[in-house]
């Protein structure tokens, strides 16, 4: 963690500084109390103050404005710390009454990767419950409940973004926010403060010049980077009726910017119509605490899958959403609702393919495999390609001692993966270190894992979607296993252009390899013929 400082033998100067000015709310004489204090919530007064009076800003209730943004991923790139992805842009108005869990936004998303498709929808918060109204992924239904992860992950999305928020929640555990002292950011002198969040404290970099919020962060839990820093960044403040507000918005994990917003036609103190925030009962379902817990702690996981309009806020973490398929004898299809593995028996040992979405889902399947075969190990975790979505669960396999076969482009970053510190929501890896062995196909080769009866070959293949990509064969099966690049069953109609791309470049690596291929089976999706693969590509050019 950051090392603060405290201030010493600088009070002077914000006597001067904060006597100099006129602050609302409070007279000089209390001002200058506030700036001498080393309390934190006196620290938030200050701040409240000079963004328009702190007795103000807790008078408010109703505020809307319009928002219109662009989102970036950074872990759906090309290569390991590649060019972000362009996900899309999108527009939305939002209403919320200030220090209650109401809100309602109005979103209107162009999505730009993985389809290329506009969706609009309504989302509204009411309490502990929430529901979705219109379309916001390829696979929604006209009007849904909102699962407790997405109200988790959209309740703190909206407190954390907004000072105004956090003033109401700061006044709310006034006994409980911290000052912390002094650091530099963007070159100027700022007041760091905390105050209460979830299951981690909210810091407040308040500048000791004009007294703003520069920015917040939070520490969170990733799949890939373990503990992550979720920062946001507040310029181009306004003054709209007698309140000052950041127009501008940049949000950033770990140092790199995922989120562009621009905030304008802001209303304070705006009458809403209580009728905005209505869920039909039909609507309502339970409250899940757990999965509330999960939306707060992991709350940019879900808001970064959430743009590409797949539903990743689908709970894959129990035995109730595994369907273990046999595909041929001792070949096991292991599929939960969006992402599946492939576990393949040998004489002595197991091999397993993929380890998507998150830990928990690779304890769900652990879990199934020791009671199958309690006397087989888990030797060998074949891994496709480096994107977040497909390594979430890599850790728990790399803990019992399998070896990781990854490509060997993508070495370094799943060495960075292991590494990473998981103290937010500690995993089996961070509980129980062990040295982690990998092993990696060159670019053009393959590997062969054999126990004498049993091939498995695992070979690279050169396509656009990710370096260092594998595909495992079951040689006696003529099974292959994809992610990604060929989704079977996944569209009825032609392939969409840009998995259309992922799949010309498939079929080009296969169509010149030796091996008897019949079957691809799916990461996503289900399992199809090799003729029924040829003919889709080929029909969707």
């Amino acid at each position: 963690m950051r090392k603060y400082k405290k201030i010493v033998g600088i009070v002077g100067i914000f006597a001067t500084l904060l006597s100099s000015s006129v602050i609302a709310d409070e007279s000089n004489s209390e001002s200058l109390e506030l700036a001498n204090s080393t309390s934190g919530f006196a620290k938030i007064k200050v701040m409240a103050n000079s963004m328009g009076g702190f007795k103000s800003i807790l008078a408010l209730e109703g505020v809307e404005f319009n928002v219109s943004g662009s989102r970036f991923e950074p872990e759906q790139s090309y290569k390991p710390a590649g060019e972000f992805i362009d996900v899309g842009d999108y527009n939305y108005k939002f209403s919320t009454i200030l220090n209650t869990q109401q809100s309602r936004t109005e979103w209107l998303r162009d999505v730009r990767f993985p389809f290329i498709q506009q969706f609009s929808y309504t989302e509204v918060i009411n309490g502990n419950f929430g529901a979705v109204f219109g379309f916001d992924t390829v696979f929604a239904a006209p009007q849904a409940p909102m699962l407790s992860t997405r109200l988790g992950a959209q309740v703190k999305q909206n407190i954390v973004s907004s000072p105004l928020a956090l003033i109401h929640r700061a006044k709310q555990y006034s006994d409980q926010v911290q000052y912390l002292g002094t650091v530099k950011f963007n070159d100027r002198l700022q007041q760091v403060v905390s105050i209460p969040g979830w299951n981690q404290d909210i810091r407040i970099y308040i500048d000791v010049a004009s007294k703003l919020p520069s920015k917040v962060e939070t520490l969170e839990d990733d799949t890939v980077y373990g503990d992550a820093q979720w920062e946001i960044v507040f310029s181009h403040w306004d003054e709209v009726n007698g309140i000052k507000v950041p127009l501008e918005l940049h949000h950033k994990l770990n140092g790199r910017e995922i989120n562009i917003e621009t905030r304008s036609s802001v209303n304070l103190n705006a009458s809403i119509d209580a009728s905005l925030f209505l869920i039909p009962a039909e609507l309502v379902s339970d409250f899940n605490a757990d999965q509330f817990a999960w939306g707060v702690r992991s709350s940019q996981w879900f808001n970064r899958f959430l743009p590409f309009a797949i539903p990743f806020d689908l709970d894959q973490r129990s035995a109730a959403t595994l369907q273990m398929v046999e595909l041929a004898p001792k070949v096991f299809h292991a599929k939960a609702i969006t992402h599946h593995s492939m576990i393949i028996e040998m004489d002595d040992y197991l091999i397993v393919t993929e380890a998507p979405l998150y830990e928990e889902r690779s304890q769900v399947v652990i879990s199934e495999i020791k009671k199958r075969w309690p006397n087989k190990p888990i030797k060998y975790l074949v891994v496709t390609h480096f994107h977040n979505d497909h390594i979430g669960g890599v850790r728990a396999y790399a803990a019992l001692g399998a070896t990781i076969i990854v490509g060997s482009e993508t070495k370094d970053h799943y060495e960075a993966v292991f590494k990473a510190p998981h103290t937010v929501f500690p995993d089996a890896l961070q509980n129980n270190p062990v040295d982690v062995k990998i092993k990696t196909v060159e670019a053009g080769h393959d590997l062969v894992l054999s126990d004498g009866i049993r091939n498995v070959r695992v070979f690279d293949v050169t396509n656009r979607h990710a370096i260092g990509t594998l595909v495992p064969f079951v040689e006696d099966e003529n099974l292959l296993f994809v992610s990604d690049l060929y989704s079977p069953g996944f569209f009825a109609d032609a392939i969409p252009p840009l998995f259309l791309g992922w799949s010309v470049d498939l079929l080009a690596a296969l169509e010149t390899s030796p091996l008897d291929i019949q079957w691809l089976v799916g990461g996503h999706g289900g399992i199809s013929s090799y003729d029924t693969f040829v003919a889709k590509v080929q029909s969707s050019l």
